[in-house]
């Protein structure tokens, strides 16, 4: 059953898929499929809505990176959100719930315009479904901004991780403070996790693969639907956590268990006119390759049923056979 308490809401779908949001940030703390815990948090967070939460899923919004004023990675990870809607069943099955965040006092010190951001959150048998809206409510003042839906998975080896999806994309290795854009490496079908990741693909395609999440093969896809091309950003401290200073509080194995991928825009701003609104769907499939087997398997025999009666010819051979 889905819960609402002051600060935490849980949609809950049975069969012990959930997900926990946080007000502060708007963190999604827990995805669980299966009970299958799917989200990352570091041992060392803390709740004290001075820092935004470390782990989870959350939003850099309206800018990545420092800036002369204002926290690093934009104000939205720092402040509490509001629950607009939810967490109501749809007649699917289906949990959604609906969190906003308009400007503040606070806010407009930093970023001197007016906005929403609506984040509606469903949660189905296999899939995280994240609907982002950006809104101007100014009627006179466009804006500019950047936005990264930023995730941290939870993988038992990140060294036996392989992601999909990347390997043709020209990227930026942001923790070496390059600003040129490299070529993608030939002959690479997968990227792998050797040294402290930090780099921004650009223009990625609308799908990725994550392999190798658990020592069973757990694999999970992240789709994308956007107007236009967006930008993954691959991140992991590594050994002696040497990204930044937020990494200092990891333990010293955590990089071990730990994968971030962003999605979002990054390299170029998004430019948004007065009452205008940009919209952004995000999904977290979590893939069991043996139900997909014998989904593929399905489709095999009904795309050809003489399949089906060949495999009842055969088992009644066997049976005649063993019993004459």
């Amino acid at each position: 059953m889905s819960k609402v308490t002051k600060n935490i809401v849980v949609l809950d779908r049975g069969n012990y898929t959930t997900c926990s949001v946080h007000l502060h940030g708007g963190t999604i703390l827990s995805y669980r499929v299966k009970n299958k815990e799917i989200l990352y948090m570091r041992k060392k967070t803390a709740f004290n809505h001075f820092a935004p939460i470390s782990g989870g899923i959350k939003f850099t919004f309206p800018y990545f990176g420092a800036q002369s004023y204002g926290p690093k990675h934009g104000f939205a990870r720092y402040v509490p959100w509001n629950l607009e809607q939810g967490p109501t069943v749809r007649k699917d099955g289906n949990v959604e719930a609906v969190f906003t965040l308009v400007e503040s006092e606070y806010t407009k010190a930093i970023w001197n315009y007016k906005f929403k951001i609506s984040v509606r959150l469903t949660l189905c048998i296999s899939e995280l479904r994240v609907s982002v809206k950006v809104a101007n409510t100014s009627k006179y003042f466009p804006f500019r901004f950047t936005i990264l839906r930023h995730s941290i998975f939870k993988v038992e080896d990140v060294r036996k991780c392989e992601i999909y999806g990347l390997s043709g994309c020209k990227y930026v290795r942001l923790n070496e403070n390059m600003t040129t854009t490299l070529d993608p490496e030939p002959d690479m079908e997968k990227l792998v996790i050797r040294r402290p990741y930090l780099d921004l693909f650009l223009e990625t395609p609308s799908e990725i693969e994550l392999r190798n999440i658990d020592a069973h093969g757990l694999k999970l896809r992240l789709k994308t639907t956007d107007a236009t091309s967006t930008d993954v950003l691959i991140c992991n401290p590594w050994e002696g956590n040497s990204l930044n200073s937020e990494d200092q509080n990891i333990s010293a194995d955590e990089y071990l268990h730990c994968l971030g991928v962003g999605n979002g825009h990054l390299s170029t701003d998004i430019r948004l006119e007065p009452m205008q609104m940009w919209q952004a769907h995000h999904i977290i499939e979590v893939v069991d390759d043996e139900y997909e087997k014998r989904i593929d398997e399905l489709g095999r025999l009904l795309d050809n049923p003489l399949l089906l009666f060949k495999d009842t010819c055969k088992l009644t051979d066997v049976y005649s056979t063993s019993h004459k």
